[in-house]
Order: structure tokens, then C-alpha cells, then sequence
């Protein structure tokens, strides 16, 4: 495997890691309200569905890239590439079902190919909108992102603000201060 490669990957696995410290810290950062620190949990927990993900493909495609990743983050049992099909067909089976999680974590893993992995905004957009109109606030959220960024879409700040409007009103905090910022 090209050393390019190699580096993009364990660039990507260290992104990982230090997405889930730094939600970790701000879970445990004083004042935080029970409904934010239920948000975080809830966010730390999907970034370890994709970093969990990511390390078993490491294991099962890609066995010299094992030395990549940390001793103690290595699983004790190596799952078969069966499981993780299973897991994947699982997935897009839920997504394609309705299910929001699900359509959701799919359009986050298109978003963030950006790191050894295929991107692509035009899926990340569909499975987003799905999700979105299936009021899930995180994926209402993205969709906000998405707008405000112009990815795969033209830039749009109404429908930017439609959207974080929407998922700031079940709570989401990110979006709170997406509104705010596009009030400034």
C-alpha cells in the first residue's frame, strides 16, 4: 500500500480520536445543561460507530495497516468481513426503510470521505434531506451546514436558517448558534 495512503488513513483514525476527546471534554465541562450533555453523549457515541467501523475495515481489508492503530484500541476479537456486511447491508437497509438514524449516519459517512475515503456531497445531501424530513434534528442540522456551505447544493441562506431553525427547536445547541452567528 502507497505510503500517501497509509498517512491518509491514520490521519483520519487520529481526526476520530480527537472528535470523541474533545465532545468527551465538552460533555464534562462545568455548567453544562442535563439535555446538552445528553446531545453530546448521544454524538460522542455515533463518532464511535464510525471510528469502530473504520477500525474493522482496517482489520479485515487492510491487515498491514493493523500496526496503525493503537494496541489497546484493537479489539480482542477479529470480527470477519461477514459481520461487517452484515452490519453495512443492515445500515442502508434501515436508511432506505425510513429510518432516520440510520439515514443519517450514512450521509455524515459520505460528508467526512474527505479523509482516505470517497466523499461525496451529493449523497450526503440525499440522505441528509431524508433524514431531515423525517425530523431528526442532527441531520437537520447537517442540511443547515450544507446550505450555509454550498456543498453539492447553491448556497442558500434561507434554507440554511429553515434549517437550523428547525433542529434548534428540538434543542439541538449547534444549530442555536448557527442562528445566532447568521443573526450577527
Amino acid at each position: 500500500m502507497p505510503e500517501l495512503e497509509q498517512e491518509k488513513i491514520k490521519s483520519f483514525y487520529e481526526y476520530l480520536e480527537k472528535r470523541i476527546q474533545k465532545k468527551q471534554e465538552e460533555r464534562s465541562a462545568p455548567g453544562i445543561d442535563g439535555h446538552s450533555k445528553n446531545l453530546l453523549k448521544t454524538e460522542i457515541a455515533e463518532i464511535k460507530v464510525i471510528f469502530n467501523a473504520f477500525e474493522n475495515m482496517f482489520l479485515e481489508n487492510r491487515p498491514k495497516l493493523r500496526d496503525l492503530i493503537p494496541e489497546e484500541r484493537k479489539p480482542i476479537e477479529k470480527k470477519t468481513s461477514m459481520d461487517i456486511s452484515e452490519k453495512i447491508f443492515k445500515l442502508i437497509n434501515d436508511a432506505e426503510r425510513g429510518d432516520a438514524p440510520s439515514q443519517y449516519i450514512l450521509g455524515l459517512i459520505y460528508l467526512l470521505g474527505d479523509k482516505g475515503f470517497k466523499k461525496d456531497y451529493a449523497e450526503a445531501v440525499r440522505w441528509f434531506e431524508k433524514a431531515a424530513k423525517n425530523n431528526y434534528a442532527k441531520a437537520q442540522y447537517y442540511l443547515g451546514l450544507v446550505y450555509v456551505k454550498g456543498m453539492s447544493v447553491k448556497k442558500n441562506s434561507i434554507e440554511a436558517v429553515k434549517w437550523f431553525k428547525k433542529a434548534a427547536a428540538q434543542g439541538h445547541v449547534e444549530a442555536k448558534v448557527a442562528l445566532n452567528k447568521m443573526s450577527s
